[in-house]
C-alpha cells in the first residue's frame, strides 16, 4: 500500500498538481482578502464576497482536475502523457512553468463562476432579504438632508419616490411616494406611543420601511440607508454606502434605487429597469406644485426643464383638461402615448382616469382610481379622489367606508387631512345618507384650526346639518366663534340652506 501511495504521489508531483494547489490556494486568499476590503467601500453588497468565496471554493477541485489531464505549452493545452511514453519525451517531462500553474487556477475559477452564475445565481436570485421580508409592504421615507444646503432637499424626496417605483416594478406592496412626504414626522412614531401620535405603521399600513440620509464630503454625495421595523423600530438590515458626485444626482439615484432594488429581487435579470428619473432639477420644480395636480404652470415649469418627464407630463394632461386648454392637452396626450413604454403602472393609471373622464365614462375613470388605488389603499389623495367619485355615481355607502376609518380616528389623522375636500365630501356623504347627527357631534369636537382648514364648503355643511337638526343655539355659537376667531363665512350660502330648509323663517332669521 505504502509503494501505491509512493507511486500517486510521484505522479502528483510530475503533472505538478501539488504545485497548483499551491498557486491556487495563495491566489484564492489573496483574492478574498481584497474583495473583503476593497467591495464594501465601493457600496457593493456583502453576498458578493460570501458568493466569491463559494466560486473561489467551488473551483479547486476542478483546478486540480484540470492540472491532472492537461498541460500547457507553446502549443496550448495538450493532455498530459502517461509516464511510460514521458520517458522518450523530454518536453514531456519538464516541470511546468508558474505561468502554466496560474493559467490553470484562473480557468478553473471562470469555468466554476460563469457555471455558478449562469446556473445558480442569475436564475434563481434570492436578494439579501428574507422572503417573509419582501412580501411584506414597504414604506420609502424621505431621506434626510444632512448636507446643509437646501437646494438638496429635493434629493431626499426623489430618493424615496424612485426606490419605491422599482419596488413596485418587482409587485412589491410600497406606500406612495406622495404619502410619505407628507408623513416625514411620523417615521419614527411607533404604536401605542404613549402620546397616542399615529404611527407611520398606522398611518401606512407597512411593516418596514426603508430610511436614509446624505451629506457631503468634498463634492461627493455620501448616501447610508436601512430597512427598519414599523412596529417595533429594529433596524432590520443596514444597506452599504452609496456615494457619487454631487453633480451626477440622476446617476447616483439610479444607483441607489438598483443596489436597494436587489435586496428584493428573486432574479438577478429582475433588478434591470426600464424607469429612468428625470433631471434633479425638473423633479424639484415639480416639488414646488405642493403635490396639487391641476397647476398646470408649474407643471409646465417642470416639463420646460425635462421634457421626458413623464409624472409631470401625466399631471399636466389632467391639469389642461380641467382647465380646458386643448391644444396643450392634445399635444401632451400624444408624446404620452409615443412614450408608453416609459410610464409606470401609477402613471398609466392616471392616464386612464383622465381619457375616461374627457369622454364621461365615470364608471371607467372610477376603475382606474382603483387601480392606482390598489398600488398603495392607504394614499390619500388617490383615496379621496375615489370617495368622491363613488360619492358621485350614488354609491355613497362605498364611499363612506373609504373616509370613516380617517375621520373616526381624527384625533390621530387631523394634521394629515389639510384638503379642505376631505371635509365637503365626507360631510357631503353623511348628508346624503341621513346621517346629520353625525356630523352635529363632530363638529362639537372642532377647533378655530379645523374650521379653518376645512374652508367655507365643509362649514357650510356643518351649517346645513344643524339646521336639519334643528340646533339652532349651536349655529348661533359657532357664527360667533367664527367672528370671534376672524374665520370668514359665506352668508349667501347659509341663507340659501336655511331657506332651502324652512323656506317660511328664513327671512326673520337672517333680517
Amino acid at each position: 500500500m505504502l509503494a501505491g501511495w509512493n507511486r500517486l504521489s510521484q505522479e502528483l508531483k510530475r503533472r505538478n498538481v501539488y504545485r497548483v494547489a499551491t498557486v491556487y490556494a495563495i491566489t484564492g486568499w489573496i483574492i478574498v482578502e481584497v474583495t473583503d476590503t476593497v467591495f464594501p467601500h465601493l457600496g457593493l453588497p456583502e453576498w458578493l464576497v460570501t458568493a466569491l468565496v463559494v466560486v473561489i471554493l467551488a473551483g479547486f477541485p476542478v483546478a486540480l482536475i484540470l492540472s491532472w489531464i492537461y498541460d500547457i505549452g507553446p502549443k496550448g493545452f495538450i493532455k498530459t502523457e502517461k509516464e511510460e511514453s514521458s520517458q522518450n519525451s523530454p518536453s514531456t517531462s519538464r516541470k511546468k512553468p508558474f505561468t502554466s500553474n496560474l493559467i490553470i487556477v484562473i480557468l478553473a475559477i471562470l469555468l466554476v463562476g460563469q457555471f455558478i452564475y449562469f446556473g445558480i445565481i442569475r436564475n434563481s436570485w434570492t436578494g439579501g432579504l428574507s422572503k417573509e421580508i419582501r412580501e411584506e409592504k414597504v414604506a420609502v421615507a424621505v431621506f434626510n438632508n444632512f448636507t446643509g444646503q437646501e437646494d438638496l432637499e429635493a434629493f431626499g424626496m426623489m430618493a424615496s419616490e424612485w426606490i419605491t417605483t422599482g419596488l413596485r416594478e418587482l409587485d412589491v406592496q410600497a406606500s406612495s411616494p406622495e404619502m410619505m412626504r407628507k408623513s416625514r414626522e411620523n417615521v419614527g412614531i411607533l404604536p401605542g406611543n404613549p402620546s397616542n401620535l399615529i404611527s407611520l405603521f398606522e398611518l401606512t399600513g407597512a411593516r418596514y420601511v426603508v430610511t436614509g440620509s446624505f451629506f457631503l464630503e468634498d463634492s461627493i454625495l455620501q448616501v447610508s440607508s436601512r430597512l427598519e421595523s414599523t412596529e417595533t423600530g429594529d433596524v432590520v438590515y443596514d444597506f452599504p454606502l452609496i456615494s457619487g458626485l454631487v453633480k451626477d444626482k440622476e446617476v447616483l439615484i439610479q444607483e441607489i434605487r438598483e443596489r436597494l432594488k436587489g435586496y428584493w429581487a428573486v432574479k438577478q435579470v429582475d433588478r434591470l429597469t426600464s424607469f429612468e428619473p428625470p433631471r434633479y432639477e425638473a423633479y424639484q420644480a415639480l416639488m414646488e406644485c405642493d403635490g396639487i395636480p391641476w397647476d398646470f404652470r408649474c407643471q409646465r415649469n417642470a416639463i420646460s426643464l425635462d421634457s421626458s418627464f413623464m409624472l409631470a407630463r401625466i399631471y399636466y394632461y389632467f391639469s389642461t383638461f380641467q382647465w380646458e386648454l386643448e391644444e396643450e392637452n392634445q399635444q401632451t396626450r400624444q408624446y404620452i402615448l409615443d412614450n408608453w413604454d416609459k410610464c409606470t403602472p401609477y402613471e398609466k393609471s392616471y392616464f386612464r382616469f383622465v381619457e375616461h373622464m374627457a369622454a364621461n365614462r365615470y364608471e371607467d375613470a372610477l376603475e382606474a382610481l382603483e387601480e392606482n388605488l390598489s398600488l398603495d389603499s392607504k394614499d390619500l389623495s388617490v383615496l379621496l379622489l375615489t370617495a368622491q367619485f363613488y360619492h358621485g355615481l350614488n354609491q355613497s355607502e362605498r364611499a363612506l367606508d373609504l373616509l370613516d376609518p380617517l375621520f373616526e380616528n381624527y384625533s390621530k389623522y387631523r394634521e394629515k387631512l389639510v384638503i379642505p375636500e376631505f371635509y365637503s365630501i365626507y360631510f357631503g356623504i353623511l348628508l346624503s345618507l341621513g346621517n346629520s347627527r353625525e356630523i352635529k357631534d363632530f363638529a362639537s369636537e372642532l377647533d378655530a384650526e379645523d374650521y379653518r382648514k376645512m374652508g367655507v364648503k365643509g362649514r357650510y355643511q356643518i351649517f346645513r346639518a344643524l339646521l336639519l337638526e334643528g340646533d339652532f343655539d349651536e349655529i348661533d355659537r359657532i357664527q360667533h366663534f367664527y367672528w370671534d376667531q376672524g374665520i370668514s363665512w359665506d352668508v349667501v350660502n347659509w341663507a340659501y340652506a336655511y331657506n332651502t330648509i324652512f323656506p317660511d323663517d328664513s327671512l326673520n332669521y337672517f333680517e
